[in-house]
């Protein structure tokens, strides 16, 4: 048992260098992009996250909120999503191209 732990352990620190290496040369890759074009991704994280909020909103809290707090079933919480899920698939594309054209 002695012997697999000790093994397990070099084992673990002789492939934990090379990835340390990567990490460190992918971290300073990260840095230059950041300088190059940090307005860019800026924006672009920006608009993720107001994307992901009134996503998540919409297919999670709004359901249970229209069934608990305004009294409506469960069935019309479930079409909510249906619908907010068929117009976001086209409105996602449609994004994407018009990205591609920015």
């Amino acid at each position: 048992n002695t012997q697999v732990s000790i093994l397990a352990f070099a084992l673990g620190f002789a492939f934990a260098v090379p990835s340390v290496l990567i990490i460190l040369m992918n971290g300073c890759m990260l840095g230059a992009l950041f300088q190059v074009h940090g307005r860019q991704l800026l924006v672009c994280m920006g608009l993720v996250l107001v994307f992901n909020v009134t996503d998540y909103m919409l297919l999670t809290y709004m359901p249970s909120y229209l069934s608990v707090t305004m009294g409506y079933a469960e069935s019309k919480g479930l079409l909510l999503i249906i619908i907010v899920m068929l117009v976001m698939m086209p409105l996602n594309i449609v994004g994407g191209l018009f990205s591609d054209r920015l």
